[in-house]
């Protein structure tokens, strides 16, 4: 069976370069780096399946580009991001033109809480949607709002389902969680980017594609090879 997997581009986002490459210094030297980044893209992803249509992350909003959008009292959203998107970059309409309409996605699947993967939550009402437990209840606290997140944009009906890993080893990890029968499209935690971030593995015959939080790592296995395509480069 074929599994076909494309990616979408929902808008831009600059960011300070200081933030880009991790090194010592945390959140200070990012507070005082006058440096930023080229426009950089804001990916989702569409898993073509037999089983059915599957989303990973929903992107950007539109609303985004308006300041008023993030709190002004968050000293990030305040002077260290700045997001470009307009309507039709977001993932609905881009979703209707490739012929995918709302009620024919299987299921969507959403790696953590931060608002450029959670910002399109509005174009996925009805369907099946899945986030690690600990991403979520961390989001909706006061330490979740400190940290960035934005439980007050979600849609009063948003309410997903929590991931259940199971003791099943998928290569290193020693939890996964099985979203297809076939068992080809897996969930697996990586902690680290946020404490409950969860990675999308799609395991064909012969490659295998996953998703972390900044990286897509292709490994062909008809080839032999491997290749890391970074999410942080030039739209």
């Amino acid at each position: 069976m074929e599994v076909n997997i494309h990616a979408i581009q929902t808008g831009t986002v600059q960011i300070k370069t200081a933030q880009r490459i991790k090194k010592s210094g945390g959140l200070v030297r990012v507070l005082t780096d006058s440096r930023w980044t080229e426009w950089l893209p804001i990916y989702t992803w569409v898993i073509d399946h037999p089983e059915g249509i599957i989303v990973v992350d929903t992107g950007e909003t539109s609303k985004s580009s308006d300041p008023n959008y993030f709190p002004r009292w968050h000293p990030y959203y305040r002077g260290l991001v700045r997001m470009n998107v307009r309507p039709e970059d977001e993932i609905g309409p881009q979703l209707r033109s490739m012929g995918i309409e709302q009620g024919g996605i299987r299921t969507l699947l959403l790696t953590h809480l931060h608002t450029d993967h959670a910002g399109g939550l509005p174009h996925f009402r009805g369907t099946e949607t899945l986030v690690s437990g600990s991403d979520y209840r961390l989001a909706r606290g006061l330490v979740g709002r400190l940290l960035g997140y934005l439980p007050n944009r979600w849609p009063e009906w948003f309410s997903p389902e929590p991931v259940a890993f199971r003791p099943d080893s998928f290569g290193p990890f020693e939890q996964s969680s099985k979203v297809t029968q076939l068992g080809d499209v897996v969930i697996v935690p990586t902690p680290g980017h946020t404490p409950g971030h969860v990675s999308v593995v799609v395991n064909t015959e012969d490659v295998i594609f996953s998703w972390l939080a900044t990286q897509a790592i292709v490994r062909d296995y008809s080839s032999g090879g491997r290749r890391t395509v970074s999410l942080l480069e030039p739209a």
